[in-house]
């Protein structure tokens, strides 16, 4: 599971359908995920080019926890548009 969508970086440089991965998710309590949204040039590179960390609500009887992850960082409005792979 992971999306693709076109990342610019702080430095003007911009990488073209990157590979977005969530990775190291760990549910925090009954009501929050935390995890790594790992970003990749392409899904065969093994270090990311960016990561950052987010925490995401979490719903115990929901899907499971990386599907739930998912659909939080596609809300995001700078995720919005990301295309799922």
């Amino acid at each position: 599971m992971a999306i693709k969508k076109t990342k610019q970086l702080n430095n003007g440089v911009s990488v073209t359908d990157a590979y977005i991965r969530v990775e190291k998710l760990s549910i925090v309590d009954k009501t929050e995920c935390s995890f790594a949204l790992a970003h990749y040039a392409d899904d065969s590179q093994d270090e990311p080019f960016f990561s950052l960390s987010l925490t995401a609500p979490y719903d115990i009887d929901g899907d499971n926890p990386f599907a739930q992850a998912y659909s939080f960082v596609k809300s995001l409005n700078i995720y919005s548009g990301s295309v799922d792979v």
